[in-house]
């Protein structure tokens, strides 16, 4: 099965970066298991699920835009600031639901969004990731601050 490769070299291309980010997201999909059964996570099972759907609906998305062709119409075809900001959301929004004390692992993830981008974007695009990574966690924790969990420590 051809998935990830075309005859057009410059899609195919495409099409194995986002092979490797969503070989990342499945790593992440595993160790999110483990955070559910390890109750690190503020969340159901179910409530899980429903977020690896809309995570795998917006990945198919951006798959599906890459193999048609549609993507060439943008100025980055293979949507790499799109695939970020939304890794962005995806990360500030799991910093909302782990406990304090898995918070360090997921704000790795800022990181690896960041490398992952670090050759394909401009300047401005990839400043642009770094101070939305930055406003989120700020955000997550004036959130924190204002109505703290029980183990919360501004410390």
């Amino acid at each position: 099965m051809k998935l990830f490769t075309t005859n057009d070299r410059k899609k195919t291309t495409r099409l194995k970066r986002l092979a490797m980010a969503l070989t990342l997201y499945g790593v992440c999909f595993v160790i999110g298991l483990f955070v559910l059964q390890t109750n690190l996570i503020l969340l159901s099972a179910k409530q899980f699920f429903i977020l690896i759907s809309v995570v795998a609906c917006v990945q198919g998305g951006i798959y599906a835009a890459i193999r048609s062709g549609y993507s060439e119409r943008f100025k980055d075809p293979s949507l790499t600031l799109f695939q970020m900001l939304v890794g962005v959301l995806l990360v500030t929004y799991l910093l909302t639901l782990v406990t304090i004390d898995a918070r360090g692992v997921v704000l790795n993830g800022y990181i690896l969004i960041l490398l992952f981008g670090i050759f394909q974007l401009d300047k401005k695009e990839f400043l642009l990731v770094g101070l939305c990574c930055i406003l989120g966690y700020a955000i997550v924790i004036v959130v924190n601050a204002m109505d703290p969990p029980e183990n919360f420590s501004m410390k």
